[in-house]
């Protein structure tokens, strides 16, 4: 993982066939906007969670965020924890997604490690599970899937879709024509996953929050977007009613999720640790 912060172009890069390189292991790609303790809580647990091995890069995009979480990150990225991303204005969720897609279908068009699957996740999401890794692309690889999500009923658009905050896609098959990018505003996954099914690709479900694997805590970000004021963002009067945590409805989450964060906060930042 490069220490390096980078500025993304905003294009859309198809992800490269021709590599001299067997794609191997699963890069992460996360957006994060004014959640510094969460996406410090995610870092540690991509780090100390996880089960060796299958982990390759993390890649983090940062929208303009003001509450330190550039300090935390730029201190993570130079302890080769996380590859970063700045935008100098909130690009918003999907966009930033498209970025960090893209920033890896640069990598790996330039030589680089290029990563059999790509994880998407949340800012404020946490791994609980070391297995999960092995679990799910060893089901996807015997499936022959495009993407892999929890199913969701999104009451707002009147459609069933996978939850942006933990998908697993083969970068390879999505990440060119004619599959959709991630959209702006709610739902960015909408059309990717519909292009995927008019394509013929396979979508394969799994339960990663009811099955224990991740915890989701939810509109962390709408949050600060409401404590804020923030009546320029798109979401402002929709996060007036919908802002508060969620942990995708699943029981006990909400307090195994507070017993990680008692861990993550008595074993210290992830800047503080070096990767091995």
């Amino acid at each position: 993982m490069g220490p390096t912060a980078t500025q993304a172009s905003g294009r859309r890069r198809t992800w490269s066939a021709d590599t001299d390189q067997t794609p191997a292991g699963v890069a992460v790609v996360t957006v994060n906007y004014n959640t510094v303790h969460l996406i410090g809580l995610l870092l540690w647990s991509l780090h100390t969670r996880l089960a060796p091995g299958l982990l390759t890069e993390i890649v983090v995009v940062d929208n303009a965020s003001e509450d330190g979480s550039l300090e935390l990150l730029r201190a993570a990225a130079e302890a080769g924890l996380c590859r970063l991303v700045v935008k100098e204005t909130n690009v918003h969720h999907g966009p930033g997604l498209n970025q960090g897609l893209d920033v890896l279908a640069d990598l790996a068009g330039d030589g680089g490690t290029s990563p059999r699957w790509v994880r998407v996740l949340d800012s404020d999401c946490v791994v609980v599970r070391p297995e999960v890794l092995t679990e799910v692309v060893g089901r996807s690889e015997r499936l022959g899937a495009a993407v892999v999500g929890e199913p969701e009923w999104d009451r707002w658009q009147g459609v069933s879709r996978y939850g942006t905050h933990c998908l697993l896609l083969d970068p390879a098959v999505t990440w060119r024509d004619p599959i959709e990018a991630f959209e702006p505003g709610g739902g960015p996954s909408i059309r990717l996953l519909r292009s995927c099914r008019a394509a013929g690709r396979t979508l394969m479900d799994f339960a990663f929050l009811a099955d224990g694997y991740i915890i989701h805590r939810g509109r962390s970000s709408l949050i600060g977007v409401v404590q804020r004021s923030e009546h320029t963002h798109p979401l402002f009067e929709w996060a007036l009613e919908h802002h508060e945590p969620h942990f995708g409805g699943v029981a006990g989450a909400q307090d195994r999720y507070r017993a990680l964060v008692s861990e993550f906060d008595a074993d210290g930042a992830p800047s503080e640790r070096s990767r091995s």
